[in-house]
């Protein structure tokens, strides 16, 4: 079965979903008093910004973006590809203000609040984002990209996990959504 480029988007979506989850537990728990290990926290910002960001904003915007920006597009699409990188960009603000945060945790300073903040935020702010791609933004996509050119995206995007994120990380991050799903939900 051949694989269409938004179906790999919309998998990596459910990975992306759980570590939405998993972040929002560990906000809870800050919440709470619980002290959270911070190698997770280390773990989820580097999941965060290399296959959220590098890996899967990267395919979006390299990709899948230019290609839906080709063709006679109505000013719908376009508007919606600027929408879709604002709220990129966005996410990676509370990207930074959560790395900003955790050098704090680990330093003791009373942290935990900001940091269980900015998680939220994001995680409110990615579940929106997400939502907004499969079920409109993908769909749409679908309609107007031809089997060809779906196969042609794929293989576009094997070729950016490879160069962004390297060899075999993809599924090290899918471990590790695997140990943090065990520890936190």
């Amino acid at each position: 079965k051949m694989m269409m480029a938004t179906q790999n988007l919309m998998d990596e979506h459910e990975g992306i979903k759980l570590m939405l989850a998993i972040m929002e537990s560990i906000s809870k728990k800050m919440k709470s008093g619980r002290n959270v290990e911070s190698v997770h926290l280390e773990s989820i910002l580097e999941f965060l910004k290399v296959f959220v960001d590098k890996c899967h904003h990267g395919k979006e915007e390299d990709v899948l973006f230019p290609e839906m920006l080709e063709g006679k597009q109505g000013e719908s699409v376009r508007k919606a590809v600027r929408i879709l990188k604002t709220e990129h960009s966005a996410g990676r603000k509370y990207v930074r203000k959560i790395a900003e945060t955790l050098s704090g945790y680990k330093k003791g300073y009373e942290k935990s609040i900001e940091i269980t903040e900015n998680m939220i935020s994001y995680v409110f702010h990615m579940r929106k984002h997400i939502e907004i791609e499969n079920n409109f933004f993908f769909p749409i996509s679908d309609l107007m990209l031809n089997g060809n050119t779906q196969k042609k995206l794929f293989v576009k995007f094997e070729k950016i996990e490879i160069e962004k994120i390297g060899e075999g990380r993809h599924e090290e991050f899918h471990r590790l959504l695997r140990t943090l799903k065990k520890i936190y939900l």
